[in-house]
């Protein structure tokens, strides 16, 4: 669940480790007929990701044995922007939007993303200042989740047409590891023309410049 506390000045985040999952994969294997694009502004220059995890639908816990795994798999939980799934998705329906897929997020979900509650939230709990929702919706969150022309969807997308590199992309162009992502989603989710944050401006360790370019985690044991 997204953290008001933590917004609102919670301490730093020094010392604690994220668990990272790091591919590296050649832009001609996610590009429409293995070729980069040559017009950046072109539908098929977006490549969309998302990830999702599944369990067993029954596990039969066996004391010292074994666990007992039955029915296949349940997709239980996905993410791309952290926007969606963390800040735009009520309580009540998170259950459901974990369950699903990108291609029905407009059907499904919309309303949400055209109405998001988190800045009322933001207003009574920090006084952030958060503009209220236009008449004619949140626009500009649809235009982030469609770039391109494309469907709007929870997509994590990064345009790969030919002349975009590491350098000139960042979120929500791709999700660079020193890249601010809350810091943005709350700017974006306030839309009061100012920037709102949560206190945590960067990375404790420095990242490296080869596979996986994460720094080594902090030990558990102080010995």
């Amino acid at each position: 669940m997204f953290d008001l506390l933590g917004v609102g000045g919670a301490p730093t985040t020094d010392g604690v480790n994220v668990m990272s999952l790091v591919l590296e994969v050649p832009i001609d294997d996610v590009a429409q007929y293995q070729q980069r694009p040559v017009d950046s502004t072109a539908p098929n220059a977006v490549a969309g990701v998302w990830a999702r995890a599944l369990r067993p639908i029954v596990t039969i816990r066996n004391g010292n044995q074994d666990d007992g795994n039955f029915g296949g798999w349940q997709q239980v939980s996905r993410l791309a922007w952290p926007l969606v799934n963390e800040a735009v998705i009520p309580l009540q329906d998170k259950n459901a939007f974990n369950r699903g897929a990108p291609v029905d997020d407009v059907a499904s979900f919309g309303s949400y993303i055209l109405d998001p509650e988190l800045p009322g939230l933001l207003n009574l709990v920090l006084n952030a200042g958060c503009a209220p929702t236009p008449a004619d919706g949140r626009l500009d969150i649809v235009g982030l989740l469609s770039p391109n022309g494309t469907a709007a969807a929870d997509l994590l997308r990064i345009n790969i047409a030919q002349g975009q590199t590491y350098a000139n992309s960042g979120f929500p162009n791709g999700r660079r590891l020193e890249d601010d992502v809350t810091d943005t989603l709350l700017t974006v989710l306030c839309n009061n023309g100012g920037a709102l944050g949560d206190g945590v401006a960067a990375n404790d360790l420095a990242f490296g410049d080869d596979m996986p370019y994460l720094a080594s985690p902090h030990s558990g044991n102080p010995l």
